[in-house]
């Protein structure tokens, strides 16, 4: 099974650390790519795969980008923030782990929370990027680390 993109696996984290419920109709929604469009659930998480560093020719060792996008309820400014705090709680100082078939062994904050505007029904629109380094289960020409 080929690796995901990190965005895939830091889903799966912040779901796990109930930050939010994948595609989630009811409290803080968490989609992949793409901010629905429909008013599904007011609060949402969006996590997008924002490249990264290139990938090491030699060594199986990628650290790729995610750009996480959070918006808020109506007049919910304080709210969209203690949620973006929640969600670098959940992601920095992470342990060596496996995600899916990915070990992760960091995650680092490369932008802090930025308050970007309202948007057109007055929800805040905030946004963080965070560099992941990991080592993918497979890589056809490239020597695992361990």
């Amino acid at each position: 099974m080929p690796t995901l993109g990190a965005a895939d696996d830091f889903a799966t984290e912040l779901s796990d650390a109930g930050v939010g419920t994948l595609a989630g109709t009811s409290g803080w929604g968490i989609y992949i790519g793409q901010e629905p469009d429909i008013d599904v659930s007011e609060k949402v998480i969006v996590l997008y795969d924002a490249g990264g560093s290139p990938p090491n020719p030699k060594w199986l060792f990628e650290e790729p980008t995610v750009r996480i996008r959070i918006r808020g309820a109506v007049q919910g400014y304080a709210a969209g923030y203690t949620k973006c705090v929640e969600i670098k709680d959940a992601l920095l100082g992470l342990s060596p782990k496996t995600i899916a078939t990915t070990r992760y062994v960091g995650i680092v904050q490369i932008s802090d929370i930025l308050f970007l505007n309202n948007d057109d029904k007055n929800r805040p629109l905030f946004s963080m990027l965070f560099r992941a380094m990991r080592e993918p289960a497979t890589g056809t020409n490239r020597t695992a680390l361990s």
